[in-house]
């Protein structure tokens, strides 16, 4: 699969792969400091994936 959709096949398949960090973006809850309460979070274990790579990858 290319990195940006070509059509819109291509658009819904890069959508799928992408359902749990969107869900997890969009019920993340914070307790406080930048902490993540991960029991009110759905897929927390993506979301924490996810903000370690934007915090370690440059």
């Amino acid at each position: 699969m290319p990195a940006y959709p070509d059509s819109v096949d291509d658009a819904y398949e890069y959508w799928q792969m992408h359902v749990k960090l969107i869900t997890a973006l969009q019920t993340a809850v914070e307790k406080g400091e930048g902490t993540l309460d991960k029991e009110a979070t759905s897929h927390h274990d993506v979301f924490d994936a996810f903000r370690m790579s934007l915090q370690f990858g440059h």
